[in-house]
């Protein structure tokens, strides 16, 4: 019996080892951990921007990366021209529905050069120009779309079974 015990022990302890070996691997060079983590962060932010409505084939989808800034750090980033409007609204509706992170980050509503008050219509407009179309177009702005925010948290939720699944695909 004490046989028995000893060899489960045993093979419990080596199966511990080779998990141990393959997490020193991991942080002798977690890029390809980082890459990973950030790589799904990308799927994560496409599918929170469908959730808004966005056409995640539209510029602001199709800008959503993922790339590697050194060996211990990996970026997730969105641009597309309008992702912070559309992270953190614009104008007054994005002022009367503000991200959370908006005081932090410095973002100031229903202000600038481009409100225009329409005094007949006891209004605030922003304006700005579409050079695609070469049009004026005036707006409230819009509330706030946290598809980087929500994908953030997201992503910290699920980064310890994407390393623990990174662990056993290298124990193997």
């Amino acid at each position: 019996m004490s046989k028995s015990v000893n060899y489960k022990a045993d093979k419990k302890m080596q199966k511990c080892i080779k998990e141990l070996t393959s997490l020193s691997e991991i942080l002798k060079t977690p890029k390809d951990l980082m890459l990973e983590i950030a790589n799904q962060g990308v799927d994560i932010a496409k599918d929170n921007l469908s959730v808004y409505g966005v056409d995640v084939n539209g510029d602001l989808g199709q800008s959503i990366d993922a790339h590697l800034i050194d060996d211990n750090t990996a970026e997730l980033s969105a641009d597309g021209g309008h992702a912070i409007y559309v992270e953190f609204g614009a104008g007054i509706v994005g002022k009367q529905k503000p991200h959370k992170l908006a005081k932090e980050q410095g973002v100031e509503y229903n202000q600038g050069s481009q409100i225009v008050h329409f005094d007949d219509e006891k209004k605030d407009y922003w304006t700005y120009h579409n050079e695609k179309n070469g049009g004026f177009f005036k707006t409230h702005g819009q509330e706030s779309k946290p598809f980087m925010y929500k994908t953030a948290i997201k992503l910290v939720r699920k980064s310890s079974s994407i390393i623990k699944n990174k662990i056993k695909e290298l124990s193997k």
